[in-house]
């Protein structure tokens, strides 16, 4: 079976006023089977519970009475959005079929 992916190849888009910027950043775009999309989608919420987890560590090391229901709170999330993801992946139905991923980010500016 033949994959297809694009990372990171479109231009930037739309421009909303002077004072706010807001771009979309294609991310990843492509076909893919259902082991290489969890493959993909697991290792970039990994990697985002990674993150945090470090900023978690770096803001107790600042100060050890800091409140780290925010990092805490983020890292419940990703984990409940990998499952999410997975269950949704791997239905039945959806083992043999290719899947088609588009992950834009959007970013905006104050």
């Amino acid at each position: 079976m033949e994959t297809n992916w694009d990372f990171c190849t479109k231009n930037k888009l739309k421009i909303m006023d002077a004072k706010k910027q807001k771009e979309q950043l294609p991310f990843i775009e492509g076909v893919f089977t259902p082991t290489e999309a969890t493959d993909m989608l697991t290792g970039i919420i990994q990697a985002t519970q990674n993150f945090c987890a470090l900023q978690k560590c770096i803001e107790w090391e600042r100060n050890h009475s800091v409140d780290l229901s925010f990092y805490n709170n983020i890292i419940a999330e990703l984990q409940l959005k990998g499952v999410e993801i997975k269950e949704q992946i791997n239905k039945p139905n959806l083992h043999k079929e290719k899947i088609k991923i588009e992950l834009v980010l959007n970013v905006q500016t104050d």
